[in-house]
């Protein structure tokens, strides 16, 4: 059980690289298919979005990767590395939400696993041993609200240059802090400190709104454990 909730909390720090992770419950009618990038402008961003509370920072580089998270349906492909209490782990991960559904996939490090949160379930796929652990009972929001990075209370800090990319950084109201590293307008690293100490940096591979088809089943021929 320990090495299930480590895995859980890696997954959860996963969703906390997205500005503004936990969302809506609001399930878009075309979530489309595919791994072609989308990103929307910042105007094309708000409209779509419902008009979310964006603090105003809807002029910023980040604005229209706020607004896509709002609308509650964004795939994002990375490169992770997590430091927390002095212990390091790297892995690939993938991330794909549609209102309240949610997958994140992760692989290295000894791990090749995969957690669903759909149906008000969260169902726990570990590829190596084949094998699906069910929880009752658990959402997505739930699981991620502690460790959400809320765009309702962020606060713009600063920008400027580093490494030949410009940053901005942002500040939230629990005392976290993350740096977003843009490529012209397009999202390319962001490093995160989290107020309970621990830190983050995530590489971009693939960032957006369109979910790749097949992003929420369930692998067939596995076993299911009920917990």
């Amino acid at each position: 059980m320990k090495k299930l909730a480590l895995y859980l909390l890696i997954l959860l720090l996963a969703l906390a690289m997205l500005p503004g992770c936990g969302g809506t419950s609001e399930v878009p009618e075309n979530s489309g298919t595919g791994s072609e990038e989308s990103i929307p402008d910042d105007e094309e961003a708000a409209e779509s979005s419902g008009e979310p509370d964006l603090s105003g920072l809807g002029d910023k580089l980040a604005g229209a990767y706020f607004a896509m998270d709002e609308k509650g349906t964004y795939f994002m492909k990375s490169k992770m590395a997590v430091d927390m209490e002095g212990q390091s782990v790297a892995f690939d991960s993938s991330v794909a939400v549609s209102g309240d559904d949610m997958a994140v996939a992760t692989a290295g490090d000894g791990m090749d696993s995969l957690i669903i949160f759909k149906d008000g379930k969260t169902y726990m796929v570990d590829h190596l041993t084949k094998t699906v652990t069910v929880m009752q009972g658990v959402d997505s929001q739930s699981q991620s609200q502690d460790l959400a990075f809320d765009t309702d209370g962020i606060t713009f800090v600063d920008s400027g240059k580093e490494d030949g990319l410009v940053y901005e950084e942002y500040s939230s109201p629990d005392g976290s802090t993350s740096k977003y590293y843009f490529s012209g307008k397009k999202l390319v690293k962001i490093k995160m400190s989290y107020s309970y100490g621990g830190t983050s940096e995530v590489e971009i591979l693939e960032m957006t709104d369109k979910i790749p088809a097949g992003a929420f089943d369930l692998p067939s021929g596995y076993q299911q454990v009920e917990l």
